[in-house]
């Protein structure tokens, strides 16, 4: 069987176009057999490549190993052949087989990298075929269930520590369609990686040369779909790998701590948790580096490199205050980038940037407590409040105002700027306490414009969904961020809404978790802001 070198994409496809047939002529091995079938497979490596085109096999030890799996349709699917191939050159495989009956079929394919040794027959109810034994992904049953290995999982001993080869950890799917007609069949099959990479930098190369030995523990997706091309959703299992720093030369990666591979959808992002990092003291230094934890929620999107960078190794009895991260996410493995989604608890600047730690550097003026669906737009809330020593009134007298909408602070923020301004100058903003200082906030103090003024008081509704997302994100650690940033906790007080509910009262929430409630206008309650905020980019 004639051997085809691999071709290389330029540019970042389409998931749909990965596993589409490509109406080009093949130069691979051609069949008239009316029952033979013919798949060329090939690897879309991108910056895995070497310059004859060929993918690079990682350690001399490993080969790259093509799977094929061919299942029939419809409602009860069978696997009705499955056949192995390995190579130590990096070229592509062709696969030739018979179907018999005419229609469609489903070819599952799978690349990665293994010892190429421990052969073994297995039996299956299409026949058998010669596995090879599985290295950092497990593909038996069959290809609808690869699952990590627990050698990539915990990696693997060696004088050095424990390690896992991270190149290694490389592979490649495809989920092509055979519709089989009278006459023989082949096609090209391109098969794409199914993660996106993790790349975590320290920026300061002098704390970087204190580093012996580093572990990383953090939670990923534990299976591999090759059908649906998606990963396991419902299951994660714990990595727990420790690296020896001077493997991290120069290669596939942007990294000079760690970087990984991790299964995600096929559009849009999945967000890890926490990652804990732990360094080792190096026999004989007396050298101590702290322990570090990046915050959860890093986006990780398929064939993009995800870059973590900062000031992460702290040779110190605790990390540093200067230890925030930037986090970018690399389009095609190129140096173009997109951002990181904004999330609850993020710090929002005054350059209409966010990030997750704080950033000294810049003036912080919110923290983000609900995000839109687009991911970079919501709501904040300030950073200062009244005191119960200086707490206001709603207003000086009971009367009706009109200021009853229960979910935009802003309309009724317009409502009593209008009442005021049609009053004859009978009223004026210290009839509405709480509303003047929040003119005051805006430095417009005594005036509301609705065009420029961004600060409002929250209606009923706001002022309950700000509640609910502190409560959700731990009451401790939002007033930690508040503090973190120089503003003042929430305290189990009454926070007075924009919202009235008649002429002698208007509605409140209570931040003790009691909900909402009515009071009469003239008690005086705690004032807090909120706006309406758009980021441009993550800092």
């Amino acid at each position: 069987m004639k051997k085809h070198n691999l071709y290389f994409m330029l540019t970042v496809l389409l998931a749909g176009l990965f596993a589409s047939c490509s109406q080009e002529d093949m130069d691979g091995p051609q069949t008239n057999e009316p029952t033979s079938v013919t798949l060329s497979a090939n690897v879309d490596g991108g910056i895995h490549t070497r310059a004859d085109g060929k993918v690079t096999i990682p350690y001399f030890a490993f080969k790259l190993r093509y799977i094929l799996e061919v299942w029939t349709t419809g409602a009860n699917p069978e696997l009705i052949y499955r056949e192995e191939k390995t190579n130590s050159t990096g070229e592509g495989e062709d696969f030739t087989f018979t179907l018999v009956d005419n229609g469609d079929y489903k070819a599952l394919l799978w690349a990665d990298f293994v010892k190429g040794s421990g052969e073994t027959t297995v039996t299956y109810s299409g026949g058998s075929y010669t596995h090879y034994e599985d290295q950092y992904y497990t593909t038996i049953p069959d290809l609808k269930t690869v699952t990590i290995s627990n050698l990539a999982l915990d990696g693997e001993r060696t004088s050095f520590g424990t390690i896992t080869p991270r190149t290694s950890l490389d592979a490649f799917y495809a989920c092509h369609t055979i519709s089989k007609k009278d006459g023989a069949y082949a096609e090209p099959v391109v098969l794409t990686r199914p993660f996106g990479q993790i790349n975590i930098s320290e920026k300061d190369a002098d704390a970087l040369a204190n580093v012996y030995r580093v572990k990383f523990a953090y939670n990923v997706p534990a299976g591999f779909n090759v059908e649906s091309g998606e990963p396991t959703q419902t299951t994660v299992q714990t990595k727990t790998i420790q690296e020896l720093n001077a493997q991290l030369g120069t290669g596939d990666f942007t990294a000079n701590l760690y970087y990984d591979y991790v299964f995600t959808p096929a559009t849009g992002q999945t967000t890890l948790g926490e990652m804990t990092v732990t360094f080792a003291q190096e026999p004989g230094s007396n050298i101590v580096i702290a322990d570090y934890v990046i915050p959860s929620n890093m986006p990780v999107v398929r064939n993009k490199r995800t870059n973590i960078s900062g000031h992460i190794v702290s040779v110190s009895d605790k990390p540093s205050p200067a230890a925030k991260l930037s986090v970018t996410v690399s389009d095609g493995w190129s140096d173009g980038t997109i951002e990181k989604d904004v999330d609850l608890g993020d710090y929002y600047y005054d350059d209409e940037t966010y990030s997750t730690t704080f950033d000294n550097t810049k003036t912080c003026i919110g923290i983000v407590y609900e995000v839109n669906a687009d991911g970079k737009s919501g709501k904040i809330v300030g950073l200062t409040q009244t005191g119960m020593q200086d707490s206001k009134k709603w207003s000086e007298e009971n009367v009706e105002t009109g200021a009853t909408n229960t979910t935009d602070g802003r309309a009724n923020m317009a409502t009593i700027a209008a009442l005021i301004a049609n009053s004859n100058g009978s009223k004026s903003w210290d009839n509405y306490p709480a509303f003047k200082w929040v003119t005051e906030q805006n430095n417009n103090t005594g005036n509301w414009d609705a065009t420029n003024d961004k600060w409002y008081l929250p209606a009923k509704d706001e002022f309950s969904a700000l509640y609910t997302a502190y409560d959700t994100y731990g009451k401790d650690d939002f007033n930690t961020k508040l503090t973190t940033a120089g503003g003042i906790k929430f305290n189990n007080y009454y926070y007075l809404s924009s919202t009235e509910s008649s002429s002698n009262y208007s509605w409140y929430t209570s931040f003790s978790g009691s909900g909402t409630g009515v009071s009469e206008k003239i008690n005086n309650y705690v004032v807090r802001c909120i706006r309406v905020f758009e980021c441009h980019k993550a800092d």
